[in-house]
């Protein structure tokens, strides 16, 4: 289950594009944008608040 977007139960995990995700254009190319924008800030905000992590290195 999500919640205009977000999933509550799986903190990160967010949706775009899904049909009546937050108004009735969400689905259409023209209203994805404006869902698009209010999830990257969630995740922006997301980012902020939580403490950095170390970042992984990939052996080659």
């Amino acid at each position: 289950m999500h919640e205009s977007g977000v999933v509550p139960d799986e903190p990160g995990l967010f949706f775009v594009g899904l049909f009546f995700l937050h108004a009735m254009s969400s689905e259409m190319i023209h209203g994805v944008g404006r869902d698009a924008a209010r999830i990257a800030g969630l995740v922006a905000e997301r980012t902020r608040k939580s403490p950095e992590q170390p970042s992984l290195s990939v052996a080659a």
